[in-house]
C-alpha cells in the first residue's frame, strides 16, 4: 500500500543547503557565491549567483562555488573542497581586514 511510503521521500533526497559562516565568530552570513554547473547535452555550462543561506544544484553538476563579495576574502572550491562543503553545508568565511 502506497500510503506507508508518504514519508520516504525524505530519507531519499540530499541535503544541498549551503550556509556561510563567520570563521572568527561562527555567526551566519549572507555571502553571495558564484556557482559553475557542468553543460550537457541540452545545454552549455553556466556559472549564476546565489546568496547564502541557500540551496545548490545537483552536487553532480556542479563544478565550482567561489565566494564573490568585496567584504570577504575570496575562496574557490572545487575537488575535495567542492566534496567536503556539500557534505557539511557550510562554508567559513574570513572577512577583509578594513571592511563593514
Amino acid at each position: 500500500h502506497l500510503q506507508a511510503f508518504r514519508h520516504l521521500y525524505v530519507l531519499a533526497t540530499q541535503s544541498r543547503h549551503v550556509q556561510a559562516v563567520d570563521a572568527d565568530t561562527l555567526e551566519p552570513l549572507y555571502v553571495p557565491l558564484r556557482v559553475t554547473v557542468k553543460g550537457d547535452s541540452v545545454f552549455d555550462g553556466t556559472t549564476f549567483q546565489a546568496t547564502t543561506p541557500c540551496i545548490l544544484p545537483e552536487p553532480e553538476s556542479i563544478l565550482r562555488v567561489q565566494v564573490s563579495s568585496p567584504r570577504y576574502w575570496t575562496q574557490v572550491l572545487e575537488g575535495r573542497a567542492l566534496q567536503r562543503l556539500i557534505q557539511r553545508g557550510t562554508i567559513l568565511v574570513k572577512r577583509k581586514l578594513g571592511a563593514l
